[in-house]
């Protein structure tokens, strides 16, 4: 299994201040060096900031590790009225 997580991180001050949601945390024991996170130190980002990390990150660790399945999970907590905003 590889994880990808691009998120919202503002150098760890935003929830859940994890420091296991910044970029040096990669997985450890059988899962080490299978978990790509990126963190988004800045708001306000726009359509070729995301692209940018699509296509120069995620998509090539994507072809190396060439999976058999891709499960995409969406999440929406900074939709309105999420009570974690």
């Amino acid at each position: 299994v590889l994880y990808f997580s691009t998120h919202r991180f503002e150098n760890g001050n935003f929830w859940p201040n994890l420091e296991e949601s910044n970029f040096n945390f990669i997985g450890d024991s059988k899962g080490l060096g299978f978990n790509v996170n990126i963190p988004l130190n800045k708001t306000g980002l726009g359509n070729s900031d995301f692209l940018s990390i699509w296509h120069q990150i995620l998509m090539p660790v994507a072809y190396q590790f060439n999976p058999d399945l891709v499960i995409v999970s969406a999440g929406y907590d900074a939709a309105l009225g999420c009570f974690e905003v």
